[in-house]
């Protein structure tokens, strides 16, 4: 329903019946439904609704990996999502990502660049594993 409410009350100008809306979504945000919240968000400019889905993305990572509409994640839009400094998982879970990634058949052949060229948005200087490896 507020797929057709959201549009239609942009182009009447009801900024009311928007702000409800927005509002609905934002609280309904789940594991489950977070990645078509924020493709709604994005499609039709809602720029508050598109900062909580991804805020939720990111926060709630762990869980939202074993939804069907992870898997459908384009190639660029998982390497944005793991890019991420303020993903709520470690370095070695991203690392593991990456390496699920590489071996995976869905990304297989997708990537503009290998899973292992990504930027992580971690410090390794920061790291004291780093010291000891290298």
């Amino acid at each position: 329903m507020y797929r057709m409410l959201l549009p239609a009350a942009k182009v009447l100008q009801l900024d009311y019946v928007n702000g409800a809306c927005i509002e609905f979504l934002q609280k309904q945000l789940d594991p489950s439904n977070c990645f078509r919240i924020k493709e709604v968000a994005n499609l039709h400019d809602y720029t508050e609704l598109l900062s909580s889905s991804e805020a939720f993305i990111k926060q709630h990572f762990l869980e939202v990996v074993k939804g069907k509409d992870f898997l459908s994640l384009s190639s660029d839009d998982l390497v944005k999502l793991i890019s991420c400094n303020d993903l709520a998982v470690s370095f070695e879970e991203k690392v593991k990502i990456m390496y699920l990634m590489h071996y995976n058949s869905i990304y297989k052949n997708q990537f503009s660049m290998s899973p292992f060229q990504i930027q992580l948005g971690v410090n390794l200087d920061s790291l004291a594993i780093h010291k000891k490896l290298f």
